[in-house]
């Protein structure tokens, strides 16, 4: 009778953790917050973020990111409707700015997850935006070790430019 009841309490508790419900705030309802409390009072958008990034003369400042590791970015909070999100494990979204520019927004430590069926919805996070620059030799030395023909190797011209934000707050509007 004791293991009936242990497998029973075993099975409730697999089947309540797994089954965390999605959140979908109504239009008329505030938004909901996942992970630390943000203050959304100055909002920028995605295209300021990266208008910013690119330009020499902002200043920079340490931001903290996944694992305690240390890059130099923009403290911000940016609002802006997320074009994908991380079917998998929620711990990734994306904006996209005005001009097709791809903001990648990661969730710190992975301290909470994104809902599935958030893209399309008004997103404001609070974090920091940075830049990831690969070089025109690293890309070639990248497709040289995945085995790219030399032409294709040789018509690598351009670096890769990435934009990210780490955060460990949003609101979902």
């Amino acid at each position: 009778m004791k293991t009936f009841f242990y497998l029973s309490l075993l099975s409730f508790i697999f089947v309540a953790c797994n089954n965390q419900p999605t959140i979908t705030p109504e239009a008329n309802q505030p938004a909901a917050n996942l992970g630390k409390a943000i203050t959304a009072d100055k909002t920028t958008t995605v295209d300021d973020i990266i208008k910013q990034l690119n330009d020499t003369t902002t200043a920079f400042v340490d931001l903290v990111i996944d694992g305690g590791n240390t890059i130099s970015g923009i403290p911000a909070t940016i609002e802006g409707t997320a074009v994908e999100v991380c079917q998998t494990s929620g711990c990734w979204f994306s904006f996209k700015s005005s001009d097709g520019k791809e903001l990648t927004v990661l969730i710190k430590d992975k301290q909470f997850k994104i809902p599935a069926d958030a893209a399309g919805k008004k997103i404001v996070a609070q974090g920091g935006a940075y830049k990831s620059i690969t070089t025109v030799e690293e890309l070639r030395q990248i497709a040289k070790a995945n085995g790219t023909p030399a032409e294709k190797i040789a018509e690598i011209n351009t670096p890769s430019v990435e934009y990210f934000f780490s955060t460990d707050g949003i609101a979902i509007k």
